[in-house]
């Protein structure tokens, strides 16, 4: 919970999905609790909803897209310029 505190708006967790419900289940049970005030995640929220409004993101679903294909392409081109 030091990252949230410390000022972190966002945790990233990538070691599996039991780690996940781990890390998850903690920040509610700080935020319930106290370690985490309501006032720092309201911060956060703040933070987060002006930086989407910035940039123009929303929740909306978007098309499927091809990652693989357009990063073939690009290697693709790459080696054709000698890259």
């Amino acid at each position: 919970m030091g990252n949230a505190n410390a000022g972190s708006d966002i945790v990233l967790v990538a070691h599996g999905y039991d780690y996940e419900e781990k890390v998850i289940n903690a920040l509610i049970n700080a935020a319930r609790n106290g370690p985490i005030s309501m006032e720092r995640i309201n911060e956060s929220v703040y933070r987060i909803l002006k930086l989407k409004q910035k940039y123009n993101l929303n929740d909306a679903t978007i098309n499927s897209i091809d990652v693989n294909n357009d990063i073939q392409g690009t290697v693709e081109e790459m080696r054709k310029q000698g890259l």
